[in-house]
């Protein structure tokens, strides 16, 4: 298994260049990204797993790196951060900018993870997300106007 962070190689061939190709101010931006994206990965396990994973004789969950490197990519291949870039007619818009994990891959890794970091079985603390059962504002006023 690969530990955290991924190898910058990993990234190269997700970026479609020649492993070892990056240099200087690219090769920096690639293993700051992928730092990064390591970061949030294990601000989302438990302090055991995320021991663990960035330990380089166990390393992390194939499904975690490979999270980690499309966190990585998505931040190295917009450097500037755009949200939204017109081109001749076409148009393309980005939700968030810099590093960061969706909500499926935060699913991804934390159903992966391990409660205490050593079994699987047990009980599970954690947050959920659910829909307001509020309707959103209209027009001026609240809901409740």
């Amino acid at each position: 298994m690969t530990a955290l962070p991924p190898p910058v190689a990993l990234l190269e061939a997700r970026l479609g260049v020649a492993v070892g190709s990056l240099a200087a101010e690219d090769l920096a931006r690639a293993e700051a990204a992928l730092e990064d994206a390591s970061v949030l990965i294990t601000a989302e396990v438990s302090a055991a797993d995320a021991t663990v994973w960035s330990d380089p004789t166990v390393g992390a969950p194939a499904v975690v790196v490979t999270v980690a490197l499309q966190a990585a990519k998505r931040a190295f291949v917009n450097p500037d951060g755009l949200k939204y870039e017109a081109v001749e007619g076409y148009t393309a818009s980005v939700d968030a900018v810099g590093v960061y994990l969706t909500d499926a891959e935060k699913a991804l890794v934390r159903g992966v993870s391990t409660p205490t970091g050593q079994s699987k079985r047990g009980g599970w603390i954690g947050s959920v997300r659910t829909p307001s059962p509020w309707p959103a504002e209209r027009g001026r006023g609240a809901w409740w106007a």
